[in-house]
């Protein structure tokens, strides 16, 4: 006997099987904001010694937050840096 509610959430066995098409898109776009706005705090945190810290023991260092996000924005966008020639020396 199947338990009541099985597979009606999206955690369980099953559970994505009757979710349309519309809520998929839905999710997926939630989900590719949520890592665009967090992927800089994967980069930033590890880098300074936060990886135990959360995000408001940043705030008591702002020059040291600044620091971090200019250099999450460069590891960010490094590969557009590096001209193609070098790219391929390296």
């Amino acid at each position: 006997m199947v338990q009541p509610g099985r597979g009606s959430r999206a955690g369980e066995p099953g559970g994505n099987k009757n979710q349309g098409e519309y809520w998929k898109r839905i999710n997926r776009a939630r989900s590719r904001t949520r890592a665009r706005g967090e992927h800089p705090f994967r980069v930033v945190k590890p880098l300074q010694g936060f990886t135990k810290t959360r995000d408001r023991g940043i705030a008591k260092h702002p020059e040291r937050a600044q620091t971090m996000s200019a250099s999450a924005n460069l590891h960010a966008v490094r590969h557009e840096l590096i001209p193609r020639e070098a790219r391929a020396a390296l």
